[in-house]
């Protein structure tokens, strides 16, 4: 991963993320985007209900620079939604389920 935050985004002049259709963050998504929000660049957030593309809010920024629960799921969280049953890395979950998906932590 380093890589792609010293060589890969560097190269890239703005960011455009896809949170899932709840509105919810999954981590790595959230975590690029706080790079560039650090590093002064636009970050676009794509609307999957009103289908478009709009630049983030203040809160959305504050929430994303403290990875605010409430906005940013957790690792565990994210491949929850990413991931289907069975293990992570193998099957991916359609993303319009993903949300759908009930996270117990235990």
């Amino acid at each position: 991963m380093e890589y792609f935050y010293q060589v890969v985004l560097p190269l890239c002049t703005s960011c455009v993320c896809l949170p899932f259709i709840d509105g919810k963050w999954g981590l790595g998504v959230a975590s690029e985007a706080r790079w560039f929000i650090e590093m002064g660049r636009p970050v676009y957030r794509i609307d999957p209900e009103q289908r478009i593309i709009a630049p983030l809010i203040d809160n959305e920024r504050r929430m994303l620079l403290v990875g605010d629960p409430a906005l940013v799921l957790n690792r565990w969280e994210t491949r929850a939604r990413t991931w289907k049953e069975g293990g992570y890395n193998k099957e991916k979950l359609p993303y319009d389920q993903a949300h759908l998906i009930d996270y117990d932590p235990e």
